[in-house]
């Protein structure tokens, strides 16, 4: 378990920015995603510390290592007429993987969400991600079968822009 590596999981300091950038990278790679890549240390400054924030991180070290890291926000659930959180990203460093680090990290946000009062938290994961999947349904979390997820971006979300014009 976690408490026997010495993890310790806080809220990301401005000065972090450079290992989360390179922990971001390591994500995109390991979905196969590096080819998506276009976010600078500025752009996390911003998002995470700027004068409207729209996110937070957090980050899980061991000793003075950053072995993960969380980024989230709120979102509005109009079914249940409360906030939810949104989980954008959960990533665990190979060399700790399948030792309780993941689940540790979305226990925290499971206390920050009841903190806040929020009545759920969202995510998606890759379908190829078979570890990722069964990891999160022995936590008890349910896959949504029923719902797709979209996504609308570069050209085509230029096109749609311009008919508002």
């Amino acid at each position: 378990m976690p408490e026997d590596l010495g993890l310790c999981i806080r809220p990301l300091d401005p000065n972090d920015l450079p290992v989360l950038l390179e922990m971001v990278a390591e994500l995109a790679v390991y979905e196969g995603r590096k080819h998506l890549i276009q976010v600078s240390e500025q752009d996390l400054a911003a998002s995470l510390f700027g004068d409207n924030p729209v996110a937070e991180a957090l980050l899980g070290e061991i000793g003075h290592e950053a072995v993960s890291y969380m980024i989230f926000y709120p979102t509005y659930k109009s079914y249940f007429g409360r906030r939810g959180v949104w989980m954008e990203d959960l990533y665990v460093r190979e060399a700790v993987r399948g030792k309780g680090v993941g689940q540790a990290m979305m226990s925290y946000l499971a206390y920050l969400a009841r903190q806040r009062d929020y009545c759920q938290i969202e995510w998606f994961i890759s379908r190829k991600n078979g570890s990722a999947y069964r990891a999160y349904t022995s936590m008890g979390a349910k896959a949504q079968d029923d719902e797709l997820l979209f996504n609308l971006t570069g050209p085509a979300l230029t096109k749609l822009a311009k008919q508002h014009d």
